[in-house]
């Protein structure tokens, strides 16, 4: 908090990080299979949710892998959505709406560090698979998929795409 008060007084401005908050329309867990212990998968789950950047993901699943064997497919779908959390909290979302065929991004009408000419000449070149909904969302249509975890990782490749194109 002093950091931001600092940083306010000098610069005028702040930027405070968002925790998004995910609803899911899939199973996205580890298995209790998996990891048998309740406490070890609890240990896991703590510390894949607090991770903040990819490399740090990786780093846990590495482990996980080492340890438990090949990741069962509703892992493979958890740390998908996990990546999408990231760049959901990079684009300054507020809320994600995760569909096996669509996602709704939602940003705070009030406070968002998008830039909304940027957002909109995105979505009107990707008409066919992009909209703005009122108040502030963003509809994501996604292709068919065999699994979450393919829709997935077809979602963080789009939010990459539009992350670039307007630079944030």
């Amino acid at each position: 908090m002093l950091e931001e008060e600092v940083t306010r007084l000098r610069d005028g401005k702040v930027e405070t990080e968002i925790e998004p908050e995910l609803n899911l329309g899939f199973q996205a867990l580890i298995p209790e299979e998996y990891v048998a212990d309740g406490k070890e998968r609890l240990h896991y789950y703590k510390a894949l949710s607090s991770c903040h950047d990819e490399a740090a993901i990786v780093e846990i699943v590495d482990d996980m892998r080492d340890r438990f064997g090949s990741l069962p497919e509703a892992l493979k779908t958890f740390v998908a959505v996990l990546m999408i959390k990231i760049d959901a909290r990079r684009l300054g979302a507020v809320r994600v709406d995760l569909f096996e065929d669509r996602a709704l991004i939602h940003w705070d009408e009030t406070r968002h560090n998008v830039d909304l000419f940027k957002l909109m000449g995105w979505v009107g070149e990707n008409t066919a698979c992009a909209r703005i909904l009122p108040p502030a969302k963003l509809e994501l249509r996604l292709p068919a998929a065999a699994s979450a975890t393919l829709a997935m990782h077809a979602l963080k490749d789009r939010l990459l795409v539009l992350r670039e194109r307007i630079k944030l």
